[in-house]
């Protein structure tokens, strides 16, 4: 995505034109400084909370992974009780 804003620079070129001949020439350009860095720090603002997001959903999907992961292994360890308890003690018995 480019910041570059082909509007924004001729509403600039015409303010700058404007103010030639004003005595609040300083004053408006600061007032410009100003608000681009405003602008700039909301963009980072938007940018950081994005990636606070992402890094929200990333550590959301490990921790659902884990948890699934466990019930996997708790289920398979409860199978493999039912198993064993179904299986003959008598070393002469048959197995089903």
């Amino acid at each position: 995505m480019s910041s570059f804003d082909a509007e924004a620079l001729e509403r600039a070129a015409k303010a700058a034109r404007e103010l030639e001949g004003s005595k609040h020439v300083k004053q408006a350009v600061e007032m410009s400084k100003r608000e681009q860095n405003v602008k700039a720090k909301e963009h980072d603002a938007r940018r950081a909370e994005a990636l606070a997001d992402s890094e929200r959903a990333k550590a959301a999907q490990i921790q659902m992974a884990g948890e699934e992961r466990r019930k996997t292994i708790a289920f398979e360890r409860k199978a493999k009780e039912v198993s064993l308890s179904r299986q003959p003690t008598h070393p002469h018995c048959r197995a089903w």
